[in-house]
């Protein structure tokens, strides 16, 4: 090969070129798994989480971007590339780069969206209709969908195996998703994540993927992603994580719009489980909710707003490659009406699902205190009047368990 006998001849694989403005390995130039096997076993010393200094790109990251595919990721792997980059303590990681890892996490999430096109707004039953069987083991005995009122008392269920298992059927032509319209750049990416995950299992547990989530899917498509990520981690009593409703409602504190997809969000996670009462720095769900803003903030680019109510401005690109979006006045009655709505109908479900609206915070403030400071008990709705009679009156509110029964089990209703 013309690599061998450039180093041969005395060329060394060092890594970067100090003399350049893009300062790449030969890693980053290979195109192919040969290539990088060659350049792996011709220096073994050459470094593999560096960072590709033009625009923070690891390698492995820079290798999932393009075309590498999963045996090229795997060398890179079996070499000592770290999903993580140089690894989960590293500066890069704890500023929140995206890894290597997040980032075949997020373009597989992007492709399950548009999969999600093709059928119902209902995925459990999208993935039946699309062939799915629901009766189908895994490696730990457990079927790939459960019924609403399966518990399991495993810990360590990998996730996600489910998307997995799929992956290898569509690789032989088989499982619900050869059904579907992918092109092959998304089965190219499904198989980098597999590699990923069997790579790192540990990695990837509900918890760190919800995490993810949150941080970086937009609104508009985080309810399907959450369920992509319930279903291939379908433990009811396996937690979302330290304070996943306070987290998620966090986020809703910058949200520009009505927040109906937050509420849509909210009420997922409560179906499946998540504690009501955990905090996330040191404030309940029922705290964030009472501090989300009556008026929608105007300068946020964080949206949570209908598609249909988003005009598109077709002359804003005077080469006609894309048109900007134009978003509706939220100042409006109409839209401070439905934000209102929202919110009130968040507070309420979170109520309804043993809320403490006596709970202190780390400033010993509770959140009927956030909730008449924000003017929510104020409102003349009939939502807010429900609402001011639960969280003022005074008695000791009924704790429920850490594992508390889901929305299912409260109610005997799924949706």
């Amino acid at each position: 090969m013309p690599g061998e006998v450039i180093y041969e001849n005395g060329t060394p694989y060092r890594g970067y070129r100090d003399d350049r403005f893009k300062h790449l390995s030969p890693l980053h130039l290979a195109r192919s798994p040969e290539m990088i096997k060659m350049i792996i076993s011709l220096a073994p010393d050459i470094p593999v989480d560096e960072k590709e200094e033009a625009n923070g790109d690891s390698i492995l990251s820079w290798l999932i971007y393009r075309d590498m595919d999963s045996q090229g990721i795997r060398y890179l792997l079996e070499a000592g590339a770290h999903p993580d980059c140089i690894g989960p303590d590293s500066l890069d990681y704890l500023l929140g780069d995206m890894t290597p890892l997040e980032t075949a996490l997020a373009l597989m999430n992007s492709a399950t969206v548009k999969v999600l096109e093709y059928g119902t707004s209902d995925f459990l039953r999208f993935l039946v209709n699309a062939g799915a069987n629901p009766h189908m083991l895994m490696s730990q005995g457990h079927t790939s969908i459960r019924g609403p009122n399966f518990h399991s008392h495993s810990s360590v269920l990998q996730a996600p195996q489910w998307i997995l298992k799929q992956i290898e059927l569509l690789q032989s032509g088989q499982g619900w998703f050869s059904t579907l319209y992918l092109d092959e750049d998304t089965g190219t990416l499904l198989g980098k994540l597999k590699v990923l995950l069997e790579t790192h299992p540990q990695l990837s547990t509900r918890a760190a993927l919800y995490t993810f989530a949150i941080r970086n899917i937009e609104m508009k498509f985080l309810e399907e992603v959450l369920r992509v990520i319930n279903l291939t981690r379908s433990d009811f009593r396996c937690p979302w994580g330290p304070g996943a409703l306070a987290r998620l409602l966090h986020r809703g504190s910058v949200l520009r719009g009505h927040l109906g997809h937050l509420h849509d969000c909210v009420l997922l996670l409560l179906r499946t489980g998540a504690n009501v009462n955990n905090c996330h720095k040191g404030k309940t769900a029922l705290h964030r909710a009472f501090s989300l803003p009556i008026a929608s903030p105007q300068d946020s680019d964080d949206m949570d707003v209908e598609h249909a109510t988003v005009d598109w401005d077709p002359d804003w690109d005077d080469y006609g490659f894309f048109d900007r979006p134009i978003y509706p006045d939220f100042s409006t009655e109409e839209h401070a009406a439905l934000r209102q709505d929202d919110v009130l109908s968040i507070v309420l479900s979170l109520l309804l699902n043993g809320a403490d609206p006596k709970a202190e915070d780390n400033e010993k403030k509770t959140p009927a205190w956030y909730a008449k400071k924000n003017g929510w008990l104020d409102l003349d709705l009939p939502k807010a009047v429900a609402i001011s009679d639960m969280v003022e009156i005074d008695y000791a509110w009924k704790k429920k368990p850490e594992d508390h029964p889901t929305c299912y089990e409260i109610t005997g209703e799924w949706d």
